[in-house]
């Protein structure tokens, strides 16, 4: 049986798909595409993520969305419906660059664990090109996360 945020996530795909394609290799990155683990799915859609078309690029942006988003189990307790979105179970910055220090190695292990506390920029004392604006119009910051392929 699927998942109900699986199902979801194929209501508003199917909302959203046109009945043609501009690409004829868009049926190995449909087929299946919630399911796939992050490698295939990068693999099968590369296509359309680079294409000219932006139909194209526009499937594949929500069906990025969709993926990140789906619902894992709240093992750290931060929402009240006991599921979180499965990026906050991603490695943030500090897990990939670290704060700073000299000889930083990243050893980060995914799991399906989410984090318990959120990160903002505001935290972070430097980039790789200088230092982070903190001040904003809406005092407004991101955080940063990413899946595995993107972490190696």
């Amino acid at each position: 049986m699927l998942h109900k945020n699986k199902i979801t996530a194929a209501l508003i795909f199917s909302i959203i798909s046109a009945p043609s394609f501009a690409n004829p290799n868009t049926d190995k990155c449909f087929k299946d595409w919630i399911e796939k683990d992050d490698k295939e799915f990068a693999s099968q859609c590369a296509d359309m993520a680079f294409s000219d078309n932006l139909h194209d690029r526009e499937y594949v942006a929500w069906m990025l969305f969709l993926r990140a988003n789906q619902l894992i189990d709240d093992k750290s307790d931060v929402s009240a419906t006991g599921k979180v979105p499965q990026w906050m179970a991603w490695a943030t910055d500090s897990d990939t660059f670290g704060s700073g220090e000299k000889g930083f190695k990243p050893s980060f292990t995914y799991s399906l664990t989410n984090r318990d506390d959120l990160q903002p920029v505001a935290k972070k004392k430097k980039l790789l090109v200088g230092e982070v604006s903190t001040a904003g119009p809406d005092s407004a910051n991101e955080e940063v996360t990413r899946n595995a392929i993107s972490y190696n």
